[in-house]
């Protein structure tokens, strides 16, 4: 066992405590819950009595016994999340595979929409593709389907699959594991719209005319056939290129309808995001794969703007037929928001701060930053509850002329889903961060570039370029270092299970590079 470095680092061995049942069990809640587990004197008395004082001992412990990996995601145990599915949900979810395969899903009162090109857009990992879309060219007009996966055909109301649903909320993605709403038998194969296979679906048909301005909507149970299974990066270099006229027209009137918005107020802020893959080679090693990327691509614009488009249309179609439903709102910034030519570090930290959280209710909110006045989530029902509900909802409305749940049953489902969302948010967030500082302990003693979003007497507060990654480090005095400037600092401690970074500034007196 490592005992002198907080880190990790191999240093002088010590003999391990006892590892019996009861040890291993205490150990494991130290490990969890710190100071905070009933079980941490007890285990800081063994610990202590073994000669072992290092801060994370019983994780480290637990590794050494083999219990544990060393990047053992924690949250997973603190949450109590279920990983793997009961065997009763596997066997309702193969039943499933045999319904779809069998088709017995097609219906009469589906509209058969297989003769459209429907294509999907969606990065090169994606395996649960829920979304399709498809244009074609009326008299004096464009017709665009956005076709959404239909889950609800199959996954029905307090049954099995239904249940485990409920209780999941939401599927949670972290870089080095997916653990999804549903057994992957549903996600990837009973429900997806996988390329050259007739699926059921819920389509969003919308008529614009050449200015973006919707003409009409209708929603229909459908059975559509994928086309073409397309990739970001694919999509964008065929509009670069003028190689698809499909994906052309998708494009400038995808453009159309988000100046649209915009004149309703919508606020576009372009904040770069960062995305995280871990690939786990033949031999068990780990590659941690880091991609900064820009908001406006064209890829996601396109996609994006029709996926708002399906969502604000059946929010529509809620409010004009009173169909109980949860809406997504958000107010107005705290102030006005003024955007340069330029977006810098320093205007996403600032504008940060004036941004409202969003909010759900039973009844319409208007959704300021997307600049719609009714709005709710439709477009993901195989990886969201909600949305699987709102597709039963407006399902029962097209079927029979009344909805499926009450206002009650809504109230009901959406305490029980949100606090299982903002549990897989947190959760998501922080395993990304923790990669993240994985990354960077690879990079110990090596520099990186940073903006520096704030100065104080004794330190800069920055974000580094290639992570997004936010830290202090000293300041050097005389140096005339202002926000916004950029820094390089050099990478000299990482603690990642702890989130800690430690950096220092590679500048003299008066050396700072601005960067406006």
């Amino acid at each position: 066992f490592r005992s002198n470095r907080r880190d990790g680092r191999p240093a002088t061995d010590v003999p391990a405590p006892p590892c019996t049942p009861k040890y291993i069990e205490w150990l494991k809640d130290a490990a969890l819950f710190g100071p905070e587990s009933g079980r941490f004197k007890e285990i800081q008395t063994v610990l202590g009595q073994a000669g072992i004082s290092q801060r994370d001992a019983p994780f480290q412990l637990l590794v050494r016994a083999g219990l544990w990996d060393p990047d053992e995601n924690l949250a997973l145990y603190r949450n109590r999340v279920p990983v793997d599915f009961p065997d009763t949900v596997l066997t309702a979810a193969r039943h499933a595979l045999d319904e779809a395969e069998s088709e017995v899903w097609r219906e009469a009162t589906r509209v058969d929409l297989t003769h459209l090109h429907a294509v999907t857009i969606d990065d090169e990992y994606t395996v649960e593709t829920d979304d399709a879309l498809s244009i074609r060219r009326l008299d004096d007009a464009w017709e665009v389907g956005i076709h959404i996966a239909d889950p609800a055909e199959f996954v029905l109301p307090e049954s099995t699959l239904d249940r485990e649903a409920l209780h999941r909320g939401t599927s949670v993605y972290f870089p080095d594991l997916k653990i999804p709403m549903l057994p992957s038998t549903i996600g990837t194969q009973v429900c997806s719209l996988r390329q050259g296979v007739d699926r059921p679906a819920l389509s969003v048909i919308a008529v614009l005319d050449e200015q973006g301005e919707l003409l009409s909507t209708r929603i229909v149970e459908s059975v559509v056939h994928v086309q073409e299974r397309l990739t970001y990066a694919y999509v964008d270099t065929a509009l670069e290129e003028h190689t698809d006229t499909g994906l052309e027209n998708l494009y400038r009137l995808a453009c159309r309808r988000r100046e649209r918005r915009r004149a309703a107020g919508a606020v576009f802020i372009p904040f770069p995001s960062v995305e995280v893959f871990v690939h786990v080679g033949a031999e068990g090693e780990r590659r941690i794969e880091i991609r900064r990327e820009e908001q406006d691509i064209p890829s996601h614009v396109l996609v994006s703007e029709f996926m708002i488009l399906a969502n604000e249309a059946v929010a529509s179609y809620c409010v004009e037929h009173q169909i109980p439903a949860v809406y997504r709102g958000q107010p107005p910034p705290a102030e006005p928001i003024t955007l340069g030519e330029v977006f810098t570090a320093l205007d996403g930290f600032k504008i940060r701060r004036l941004l409202r959280k969003g909010e759900t209710s039973l009844a319409p909110l208007r959704h300021s930053g997307l600049g719609v006045d009714a709005y709710l989530q439709f477009t993901s029902p195989i990886r969201r509850y909600l949305d699987l509900v709102m597709h039963r909802q407006v399902k029962s409305h097209l079927r029979e002329g009344r909805p499926m749940y009450v206002r009650e049953d809504l109230e009901r489902i959406s305490a029980i889903t949100s606090s299982s969302s903002e549990q897989a948010e947190s959760m998501e967030r922080s395993r990304k961060s923790y990669w993240i500082y994985k990354h960077l302990d690879d990079s110990l003693w090596q520099t990186r570039f940073a903006t520096v979003l704030q100065v104080f007497p004794d330190r800069y507060h920055v974000q580094l370029h290639d992570t997004l990654v936010e830290t202090d480090c000293p300041a050097v005095p005389g140096a005339g270092v202002v926000p916004g400037d950029a820094i390089e600092v050099k990478i000299e401690l990482v603690w990642a299970r702890e989130g800690v970074l430690r950096v220092s500034p590679m500048l003299e007196r008066k050396s700072a590079a601005r960067m406006r």
